[in-house]
């Protein structure tokens, strides 16, 4: 997957990888705020997903289609509350 990387001077880590109660990220407009724009929450998968939620918020910034299944990861998602 990653042919070129080298692992000679790697130092190994860990901790907690947060996480949503639903296992699923947020990617959303951060309500009340015109140009401000939400993804994170890929807990474990963040190396590899990192990149998608990032080039799905520029769509989002570009008022392009992200490809994603937005209204499943909508901060909405988490209550009426989640939007005040």
């Amino acid at each position: 997957m990653f042919s070129g990387i080298r692992t000679a001077e790697v130092t190994r880590w860990h901790g907690i990888r947060p996480s949503l109660p639903d296992g699923l990220p947020v990617l959303d407009r951060m309500p009340g705020v015109e140009n401000a724009f939400l993804g994170f929450g890929n807990s474990n998968f963040g190396m590899t997903a990192g990149p998608v939620m990032g080039r799905a918020v520029a769509a989002m910034m570009g008022g392009r289609e992200t490809g994603l299944p937005i209204g499943e990861l909508s901060l909405a998602r988490f209550g009426a509350n989640a939007r005040h």
